[in-house]
Parts: structure tokens; sequence; C-alpha cells
């Protein structure tokens, strides 16, 4: 069975079509150089300098959001816990990914991870896991700022430190079990006398079960719900809360609100783009190469021709390059997009990095006193407590 080429392993370095599903280095069909289009959307040089640029600034800055995620007044609130988290998966992503790249730029991959078989299914385990985790940790925070706004009597009960670490934790135990498989079927198997870190081909199962929990637990289920919540959210940020909070023409009660849900909303959508692509890109080479696969077992049972390889298919494996950066942005931008969109983080920054001589201006709540002048009901008192949630 032919599988797809779903992963971030280098789209061609020997004249070949990879057809490593997430990380995973199965055996893959062995295409001609005159039957690939004379297509190079990227060339590799140009194609590993840029992810080299990702990955260090991507380890830098999440470095740095893991320290601003620390600061004392931010790390009062749930969201300073998915923050840490994503900062920690995302760097792992960035790690492995890369580290496969580069090793086979250099044609040194298998010689790594086929040096033993403990290291193989470590490798394979690790890199699926957060691969996995990094996309449903922006599921968590999308659903920490949905309760927070839409829900905000519910809010002191459910965003809270406590319920975050746990949703993590809970997260990260699932995640892992899903990916018991990957260490159970990945072993060092000889391929043209060759060791090489791959998948038993006999599995087929866990292939199908692989294809699924690629493309669908990672990539599909995750944006289908960031998007269904930040859409959610941007329309109770647009209307529920001047409804509900009745602010009089001129008073922007909700500033504060915004500011600090914004700027993880953004971070959220910036995570569904560059998700998409990949996804998208990932069930068309699925269903092309099922239909493939299909034809090609149709032939050899009435004794005719091999069919001709689906050229869609090669041309998508030629822009797969240009994705998968785009893909790998997702893991390196959180940063970035903070310091845009939030004076805090900002401040922060310049206060971690300047020590003493760059205090952090005094915290007020001008937005709560304000609030008390118009009422004290319970939707005001909530929102309240969410504008003093400034970011």
């Amino acid at each position: 069975m032919a599988i797809p080429n779903t992963s971030s392993t280098l789209f061609s370095t020997n004249g070949h079509l990879h057809a490593d599903l997430g990380h995973h280095h199965i055996p893959h069909h062995h295409v001609n150089d005159t039957d690939v289009p004379e297509l190079e959307v990227i060339s590799m040089p140009t194609y590993m300098a840029i992810l080299n640029i990702i990955l260090i600034l991507g380890v830098l800055g999440n470095c740095l959001v893991f320290v601003a995620a620390s600061d004392s007044f931010i790390r009062k609130f749930s969201y300073s816990v998915f923050l840490r988290a994503l900062a920690i998966s995302d760097t792992l992503v960035l790690i492995t990914i890369c580290t496969e790249d580069n090793l086979d730029y250099a044609n040194r991959l298998q010689n790594f991870l086929a040096s033993s078989v403990g290291l193989c299914k470590m490798w394979t385990g690790l890199s699926t896991t957060v691969s996995l985790l990094s996309p449903w940790l922006v599921v968590l925070l999308s659903v920490d700022r949905y309760v927070g706004v839409v829900f905000p009597l519910k809010r002191a009960s459910y965003c809270t430190l406590k319920v975050a670490g746990i949703s993590i934790a809970v997260m990260t135990a699932v995640v892992m079990i899903t990916r018991i498989p990957d260490v159970v079927f990945n072993t060092v198997l000889p391929e043209d006398g060759i060791p090489r870190c791959h998948i038993d081909i006999g599995s087929s199962s866990y292939i199908g079960y692989l294809q699924f929990s690629t493309i669908i637990l990672a990539s599909t289920i995750p944006c289908v719900l960031i998007l269904g919540f930040n859409l959610r959210l941007l329309y109770a940020l647009k209307k529920d809360v001047r409804l509900r909070l009745d602010v009089p023409e001129g008073v922007s009660l909700s500033s504060k609100v915004d500011r600090t849900t914004v700027s993880l909303m953004v971070v959220s959508a910036m995570a569904f783009l560059t998700l998409v692509p990949k996804t998208l890109l990932e069930v068309i080479e699925l269903t092309w190469q099922v239909k493939y696969d299909k034809a090609e077992e149709a032939a050899l049972q009435m004794n005719q021709p091999k069919p001709v390889y689906p050229h869609g298919l090669l041309v998508a494996n030629k822009t797969w390059p240009v994705l998968n950066l785009i893909y790998l942005m997702n893991f390196a931008q959180n940063f970035y997009i903070l310091m845009f969109t939030s004076p805090r983080i900002r401040n922060v920054i310049r206060q971690k990095l300047c020590g003493r001589c760059c205090p952090l201006p005094e915290e007020s709540a001008p937005i709560a006193r304000m609030t008390l002048t118009h009422g004290v009901d319970g939707v005001r008192e909530e929102y309240a407590l969410l504008a003093a949630d400034e970011f």
C-alpha cells in the first residue's frame, strides 16, 4: 500500500518522492526523475535556509513567550498556562522537524534514526506526539477565551489556573495514548540492504490509522474547532459585550477585554491559517493516492500495464516544501504576534531584558471602577473582572 507524502521530511533528496506520513519513515514509491514534472517551486538550498531561519527565530521566540507568560501579573490568568505549554510543545516540534530535514539534506537521517531500535521508537513517538499536541493546545486556548467571554458567569469556575493545568495534562495523556502504535509499529528494518527506521509495511491496519490520525486528528478537526470557537468569540466581542453591559454611547467599557482576547484570537487565527494549507494538501494527496492504489491493484489482477502515476500527485509533492514552511511558521510565530498586538508583553519583555532600568507601569483598574458606577449585577461584575485581565 502506498502512502501519500504527508510529512515534513524533505520533498526530494535523491530523485525519489518521499512517502513519509507524519514523521514516519515508510518505504515509498520509486518514481523515475523523468516522470516528475519540470516544476521547482523552491530550490533545496533556499528551502533549507528558510527552514533554519524559522527554527532559530521560533526557538528564540518560544523561549521569550515562556518568560513573558511567567511574569508575576500574567501568570495569574489561565491563558498564561496555555502559552507556556504551547511554547514548550512548539519548540519540540521545530527541533524534531528541522533536525530531520537537516539530517535528510545531508543524507544522514537514516544513519541517525536507524542507529538503534530504541532511538527509532523514541524519536518517532516524541515527534508525532508534539506534532499532534500543539494544535490541540491552541484549541484549548480558544475554548478558554470562548468561555471567558461568552459565558462570563462561568469564568471564575472554568477559566482558572487549576482547570488549565488539568486540561493540558489530560490532553497530553490522551495524545500520548493515541501515539502508542507509533512506538509499537516503528522499528529498524532493512530496505535495499540498508537499515532504515520506518513502519513495518505489513501493518496495513496501522497505516490506515496513521492516515486518519495525521490528517483528521492532527489537522482537520483542530482547524475546524479553532475556526468555530474564534468566529463565535468574534461575534461575542462585536455584539454581546455592549448589549449585555448596556454601556452608554461613547463609553468603551470592553476595550481591555478586547485587548486581551483579541491578542489571543490572533494567535489562534494564525494557527488556523498556517495549518489549513498543509491539511488541504494532505486530503488531496490521500484522495489521489487511494484512487491510484485501486487502479494499480485492478491492473495487476487483470494483468494490464501499471497505470501512470497521477500527474497532480507529483505536482503536489513538488509544492510540498512551500506548504511545509508555512506549516512550520505555526510553531514559531506566537511571540511575534503577541509582541505586535500586546502592549503588556512588550513591557514585560523590555523589563526582563533591561532589568530594573525599565520598570513596568503600575497596575490600575479603571474599568472596574467605571463598571461599579453603572451597577453591580452578576454579568457586569464578571465582565469587570474580565476587563481587569489586561494583556
